[in-house]
């Protein structure tokens, strides 16, 4: 993978004292095709240079249709290995691989105590 290109979006900023982070929720924003959406931690300076980004992971997004009686589907996607320790300032970032129409809303899953 490049440097994040402007297609991603970015979902968390560590504090001064840094961030414990188990995993990302997705939750549709209503009908969308299906695609992948690829996460990212950025260690803190310009997402652009490629060599500042290390990919974590990756989860499918299902196709999803808004609908009046039944809830939509939210996957989560948990870090390899429990939660991460972010240091401060670090970021993560997350990008469709694929166009949708109604879009993703991604939820920090928060850890314990850093």
């Amino acid at each position: 993978y490049t440097g994040i290109s402007a297609n991603y979006q970015l979902v968390h900023t560590a504090g001064a004292d840094g961030s414990l982070i188990e995993g990302i929720k997705f939750t549709p924003a209503g009908t969308n095709v299906a695609t992948v959406m690829r996460i990212f931690i950025n260690n803190g300076s310009t997402n652009a240079t490629a060599t500042n980004n290390t990919f974590v992971g990756e989860i499918s997004l299902q196709a999803t249709t808004a609908s009046a009686t039944a809830a939509l589907t939210s996957p989560e996607f948990y870090f390899p290995r429990g939660a991460i320790r972010l240091s401060p300032s670090f970021r993560i970032y997350v990008g469709l691989a694929t166009a949708v129409a109604a879009g993703w809303v991604p939820s920090i899953i928060a850890g314990g105590q850093y």
